[in-house]
């Protein structure tokens, strides 16, 4: 039996592999009740580019692109790219911004229509209060899961 932080590790990673699946099927893969997976889904969509779309071909999505390990643009690399970028000729310059829509982590459009907040991890522990979820915990697992 998996404890939560190592639940919702597997959960991410398995979300990566597929990119899509719904809340019924990863209740019953992972042995826990929907209810639990909503709670995961929840806690890590605050962390990670996770999002659920309601209705007939809706369920669990994980952002088109997003990897385990990618590394985001700081808002500094973001306003350094841009400022340089405005010194380039127009291809070159269409290629910075390309980058820097690729590893930003502000908001990134879904294939279903919205935005997806991407906070970086750090961030993660001041709204997690309220569940009493030790994300140290989930932090932990994540690290040693990409290393």
């Amino acid at each position: 039996m998996r404890g939560t932080a190592e639940r919702r590790v597997a959960l991410l990673t398995l979300l990566c592999k597929r990119r899509r699946d719904i809340i019924r099927n990863l209740a019953f893969e992972f042995g826990v009740s929907d209810r639990t997976i909503r709670t995961d889904i929840e806690i890590l969509s605050r962390a990670f580019p996770i999002y659920t779309v309601p209705g007939c071909g809706g369920g669990v999505f994980i952002m088109e692109g997003y990897q385990l390990g990618m590394k985001y643009l700081t808002d500094q690399e973001e306003r350094c790219l841009k400022d340089v970028a405005c010194g380039l000729d127009r291809d070159r310059r269409e290629i910075v911004k390309g980058v820097i829509r690729k590893f930003s982590r502000r908001e990134v459009g879904n294939p279903h229509g919205g935005l997806v907040s991407t906070p970086i991890l750090g961030n993660i522990e001041k709204s997690s209060h309220s569940k009493n979820v030790d994300i140290s915990l989930i932090k932990q697992e994540f690290s040693n899961q990409i290393l």
